[in-house]
């Protein structure tokens, strides 16, 4: 499973040094897709696999992990890339966008604890999916900035992001444990864990590729207008940012009406 995640990421990262049709890039990624079918029939042969795959044939456990594997896949363009922005192209020092950046984190630690309680009280669909449509709104936000945005318009995005993030993961962790049998919950925390990992693995080969590809795409177009290169440099790193904070928008818009979905149907099997 191990080599199977490698390949697939190595070839997603050598994208940028080969280019998107090099066969070497398609021979990687290629020998990752068969890799991950080989793991997956030992797995359904083995007596004690490593990954459990019935568990996938309950539909709620599946829906949760997909939602988790897709918000994970979602989080590079502000993990990954928002140092770049605040760096080089709002020209912050090191410090200055770490602690700036902390204000999520900061939100996240309060909102979590209070999104865990209220959904055990009313229910954990509805809090997940508010969790996955705050991020996306503040994703949404986050479209609107470029070299000059003040600081102050840049805190209000970071504080709903901490609030979308605080309040989707608790309720979604509660619904994967809550949807397999006792026997079963230390099989599925460790397989939360490897989803998270993969998640966010496979977000950062895509997401550092495509911003690398667009990045280089804005600068040249800027260069030719006549933009000095430090200048084009600059105003390209936005441009690029906001390209892939689309794709995270899609991702959690997904989400979001993946975990309305899943609980409607809830309500109605109840019914």
């Amino acid at each position: 499973s191990s080599l199977t995640i490698f390949c697939i990421v190595f070839g997603l990262n050598r994208m940028r040094q080969y280019g998107f049709s090099s066969p070497r890039v398609l021979l990687i990624i290629g020998l990752g897709i068969v890799l991950l079918g080989l793991f997956v029939c030992i797995e359904k042969r083995a007596q004690d696999p490593i990954v459990d795959l019935t568990l996938f044939k309950n539909r709620l456990f599946s829906s949760a992990m997909g939602a988790l594997f897709l918000v994970f896949m979602a989080a590079p363009p502000y993990i990954l890339l928002m140092p770049f922005y605040l760096i080089q192209g709002h020209l912050m020092s090191p410090s200055e966008a770490g602690i700036l950046m902390a204000v999520t984190s900061v939100i996240t630690i309060f909102v979590g604890p209070a999104s865990g309680s209220l959904s055990d009280r009313f229910g954990p669909f509805l809090f997940s999916a508010l969790g996955a449509g705050a991020t996306a709104v503040a994703y949404y936000l986050m479209l609107t900035f470029n070299t000059q945005t003040p600081i102050m318009s840049i805190i209000p995005a970071l504080f709903l992001l901490g609030i979308g993030i605080g309040s989707f993961h608790p309720p979604n962790s509660s619904i994967i444990m809550g949807s397999v049998a006792k026997d079963r919950l230390g099989t599925t925390s460790a397989l939360i864990a490897t989803v998270r990992h993969v998640g966010m693995s496979v977000g950062m080969a895509v997401t550092s590729t495509l911003f690398s590809a667009r990045m280089i795409t804005y600068q040249s177009t800027l260069e030719n207008e006549g933009v000095s290169e430090a200048l084009a440099m600059q105003q390209s790193v936005p441009a690029a940012f906001h390209d892939m904070l689309i794709g995270g928008i899609g991702l959690q818009c997904i989400v979001f009406l993946l975990c309305l979905v899943r609980g409607q149907t809830v309500s109605w099997s109840k019914n």
